[in-house]
């Protein structure tokens, strides 16, 4: 007969390691910005920037450190880029800046510009901005000057935020709403091709091919002249952009995390989530998906296996990518924390 008590000693070890298997984040460090923020991480070699609503920008090492610290006039209105040795960020107040990124050290300022809230883009020579109208700039990302324009489509401004554009080759992808994904050469701005993709909002590509998703639920893969090599319509809404990882497009749905093969553009994978998933990142095949819970929920996935193997709520929510930097994930909570996770074996 076995005794009360080392039964009891017995189901709560299980309960220990089976907590302990469902629960592969681990919370290393967490940093305030300062204020509540909606840019997302941007990755650089020293670790990752971050603006927000007080107007800081601040470079976040993978130590969870704030190397430095930058206040700009107003509130930053988009995710920022880096291009070389530079930063270049935009406020609510029409005011686009130049920073150095090893220190934080304005080095220009252009007062009365566009707000800007579509995330920025650079392909390291240049910094592509997407105006609310869906005028198209090029700037110098050294001193803010305008090295190309392209006027808005004619069909109209957009209606919802849009993901930044791609650099593919020698091409930027712009998805363009209404106006379908266009692509546009980096050095002239003179229109490459475009494809009528109706309500196009994301666009993603691995250098190669150009995969871009529609409000209407529908995925296309392009090559780099815009010929269509597939197009799927699928019956769910994409609250955030697709994801590429090997083989796979992944899509963060209302009701579920779906894989799709790049080559065909066939379901391989799908697994359900409780609340909207709104982003996904994928490492060493584990898939960290935010979810729109507003206590800032975390799943980890590692297909085959379609239920997660782990959860972490950052009690913030959290609306952008997550970032890894090794054996760590980063995530930007809606008031402008950074929590950095140790992602152990799950």
């Amino acid at each position: 007969m076995i005794h009360p008590l080392p039964r009891a000693c017995c189901w709560l070890l299980a309960c220990i390691a089976l907590s302990a298997c469902r629960r592969p984040l681990e919370k290393v460090f967490e940093v305030s910005t300062d204020g509540a923020s909606r840019t997302g991480l941007v990755t650089t070699p020293r670790g990752v920037l971050v603006g927000n609503e007080t107007g800081f920008l601040t470079l976040v090492s993978r130590e969870g450190e704030a190397v430095w610290r930058t206040r700009l006039e107003r509130e930053i209105s988009a995710r920022p880029v880096v291009a070389g040795d530079h930063v270049v960020a935009t406020t609510r107040g029409g005011e686009w800046v130049g920073v150095s990124l090893a220190d934080g050290a304005v080095k220009w300022r252009l007062a009365g510009q566009p707000v800007v809230t579509t995330p920025l883009t650079s392909d390291g020579e240049r910094v592509y901005v997407v105006l609310e109208d869906l005028a198209l700039r090029a700037i110098d990302p050294a001193t803010g000057s305008q090295l190309w324009e392209r006027p808005p489509p004619p069909n109209g401004p957009k209606r919802r935020p849009l993901q930044a554009p791609v650099v593919a080759g020698e091409v930027l992808a712009v998805p363009m709403l209404q106006g379908g994904v266009t692509a546009f050469e980096r050095a002239t701005g003179a229109v490459a091709w475009h494809y009528p993709l109706s309500l196009a909002c994301f666009v993603v590509t691995d250098g190669e091919t150009i995969y871009a998703v529609s409000v209407e639920s529908k995925v296309a893969a392009l090559d780099a002249k815009g010929n269509k090599k597939w197009e799927k319509a699928l019956d769910r809404p994409f609250p955030g952009p697709p994801t590429l990882a090997g083989d796979r497009l992944y899509l963060p749905t209302s009701a579920e995390v779906l894989a799709l093969s790049t080559a065909t553009g066939d379901q391989t994978w799908s697994a359900p989530v409780a609340a909207p998933a709104v982003a996904v990142a994928v490492s060493g095949g584990a898939l960290v998906v935010p979810t729109a819970d507003p206590t800032g929920r975390v799943l980890v996935f590692r297909p085959p296996s379609t239920e997660p193997v782990g959860h972490f709520r950052v009690d913030s929510a959290v609306r952008s990518v997550p970032v890894f930097a090794g054996d760590r994930v980063l995530l930007l909570g809606s008031d402008g924390r950074v929590v950095g996770l140790r992602l152990t074996g799950g």
